[in-house]
């Protein structure tokens, strides 16, 4: 999917989401992704996956065409979207 993404917390203080959007005259929101989403994430995006690290030390896969997940890893501690990339690159 072309398109932006995006991330936000409510301001009611829940949880941490990134967001998919179809830009346009009028942008979409495609797809909301929840699930150990990071407060300030950098996500990396290889094909039409999209890969982020989450604040709790999980690595998440999801689709970059509909937001389903692939998989879900803990890796422990944090990693940051260049380690990320360097290990996706092997």
């Amino acid at each position: 999917m072309q398109g932006i993404w995006c991330s936000g917390q409510p301001e009611a203080g829940g949880g941490n989401h990134l967001v998919a959007v179809r830009p346009g005259q009028k942008p979409e929101e495609v797809y909301r992704f929840e699930r150990s989403a990071p407060y300030v994430p950098t996500p990396v995006v290889v094909d039409d996956m999209i890969f982020v690290c989450g604040d709790a030390g999980v690595v998440s896969c999801i689709s970059a065409t509909d937001g389903s997940t692939h998989w879900n890893r803990r890796v422990g501690g944090t990693i940051s979207p260049r380690r990320l990339l360097s290990a996706i690159s092997c």
